[in-house]
């Protein structure tokens, strides 16, 4: 079964619901780091969190961590007991997962193996990250996926699910499922509205009102069968 978008609800999701950080990720690398340990030290994310030492970490010399901001240095330090990001888009799952300090807070990455600049983005040599396929068609959430995030979200695995379709409707089921943590997503262009939205990426942190807000607009998704 699939739940399907109607088209009166598609420019109102097609816009950021979050916090929009403006530009390439390399643009707002920084400012998503700041961001995170932000939302991680000022709300309830942080009872989530154990601090590790940094002899426990990947990171070999007191040199290599000062080579770090200091955002980059607080993700590092107080690394969670269990995973509370999720991505959904080949982008920023791959931009996020490639970054050592940011790894372990990664849950889902949902990825539909396209390509960036006409080469496929390839996030597959992660060994520590469980593999999980499923079929989702465009303007679509497969019943699926959603039971798939309830059964998963509170074990302490990681996971990259490969999407054969369209993933970019999946952060609503991720918003719903999980009671708490960060999700992000990335924000295409919009220049048909008024005003324009630039490309970008959209972080949002998991609260009963972003989920009332949503759950909202998901009853007036349609039914369908396969």
């Amino acid at each position: 079964m699939y739940y399907k978008i109607p088209s009166t609800l598609r420019e109102q999701l097609a816009q950021p619901i979050g916090h929009h950080f403006i530009g390439n990720l390399e643009q707002t690398d920084e400012l998503i780091d700041k961001w995170i340990a932000q939302q991680i030290s000022k709300h309830t994310l942080s009872s989530t969190s154990i601090s590790v030492p940094l002899s426990n970490s990947n990171f070999s010399s007191t040199q290599n961590f000062n080579s770090y901001s200091k955002y980059q240095q607080d993700l590092i330090k107080n690394r969670p007991s269990f995973p509370i990001i999720s991505c959904v888009g080949d982008v920023v799952s791959k931009t996020f997962i490639e970054k050592e300090y940011l790894r372990p807070y990664l849950k889902y990455c949902f990825i539909d193996g396209g390509t960036q600049r006409g080469k496929k983005i390839d996030i597959t040599h992660y060994p520590n990250f469980k593999q999980r396929k499923f079929h989702n068609p465009a303007g679509c959430i497969n019943d699926e996926i959603i039971d798939f995030i309830k059964k998963t979200r509170d074990d302490l695995h990681q996971y990259i699910v490969w999407i054969d379709g369209e993933e970019d409707l999946l952060v609503i089921p991720l918003i719903l499922k999980i009671n708490h943590g960060l999700v992000f997503y990335g924000q295409p262009p919009l220049t048909d509205l008024d005003p324009q939205i630039p490309a970008g990426c959209v972080g949002i942190r998991i609260t009963p009102q972003i989920q009332n807000k949503i759950e909202i607009l998901f009853n007036q998704f349609i039914l369908i069968s396969e």
